[in-house]
């Protein structure tokens, strides 16, 4: 009963949300799929993942604070999936869970994850009797380049390969830009304010279904200077934390993917607390002592 209604509790939550509906990589043209990238094809193996507790959808997000809060909370989760050799490979809008009344944000599907050494992995947790273990081993996967994830939220480098039918390895930082793309598509989504042309394009720019055109947006919101300057809205207050992730992005490449995955986090600790104390700078100016 407790996992009927867990389960059917996570798909109500992302049923209600847009999404549910944004453009996978499964649904590109063979010539651009993911299955097709590598020119190889992958056995799939079905898995089915209960969660303790519960989460709530991104569309009952209440202020950026709490985006931010959660956002901590997500990368440290996938620090922690890094350090034990997985990699997500699908953090999207509708995988990433705020926290309930009690609990901490979470992340949910691992169905696309990759160990980055099964091997390793297998003959830890395999039993010492295990009659499969060395057919295990020899079938373990190699390190691989496919590409999976939800089209808006696909780190711009790997989409960028995909593009130029090139080899991208994803790693810990992809999976924590995509949280950079969670924040920024839940931003104009739930804009709530007039939206001036360029954010409304952005938005649709992001969420086509050509590759070439998410691709191209994606660089100029990754590279142009002041992008997000007055981006307004609902969720304005996270304009510090678009800008800011702005020169890390610069240097993504020159340095060790964990190192550039705790500077996000550090970015979005920085900001929650910026937002924090201008609350109670605004507190104290309302209900002076």
């Amino acid at each position: 009963m407790e996992q009927r209604d867990l389960t059917s509790t996570f798909r109500d939550q992302l049923s209600e949300s847009e999404g549910s509906k944004l453009p996978s990589l499964m649904d590109i043209p063979d010539e651009k799929n993911a299955n097709h990238a590598g020119g190889h094809s992958f056995q799939r193996v079905l898995l089915r993942f209960v969660f303790k507790g519960k989460g709530r959808s991104l569309n009952q997000a209440e202020n950026s604070a709490e985006l931010l809060q959660a956002a901590v909370q997500w990368i440290d989760g996938l620090i922690d999936l890094d350090e034990k050799g997985i990699i997500h490979r699908d953090i999207s809008y509708g995988n990433l869970l705020l926290p309930s009344e009690s609990g901490g944000a979470k992340i949910i599907d691992l169905g696309l994850s990759h160990l980055k050494n099964a091997a390793k992995s297998i003959k830890e947790f395999a039993s010492d009797d295990d009659e499969n273990y060395d057919e295990a081993i020899s079938g373990c996967p190699h390190a691989h380049h496919h590409i999976t994830g939800t089209l808006p939220f696909v780190a711009h480098d790997l989409l960028y390969a995909l593009w130029r039918a090139q080899s991208c390895e994803h790693t810990l930082y992809h999976d924590v830009e995509s949280i950079f793309w969670v924040l920024l598509y839940v931003c104009l989504k739930e804009h709530g304010g007039p939206m001036a042309g360029i954010w409304t394009d952005v938005l649709s720019s992001l969420t086509s279904s050509e590759i070439g055109a998410v691709v191209t947006q994606k660089n100029m919101c990754l590279t142009k200077e002041g992008f997000y300057n007055n981006i307004g809205g609902k969720f304005g207050d996270l304009e510090g934390f678009f800008s800011g992730y702005y020169d890390i992005y610069r240097w993504h490449g020159k340095e060790v993917a964990k190192d550039t995955a705790t500077r996000v986090r550090n970015l979005a600790l920085s900001e929650l607390q910026k937002i924090l104390a201008s609350q109670v700078t605004n507190e104290q100016k309302i209900h002076p002592s």
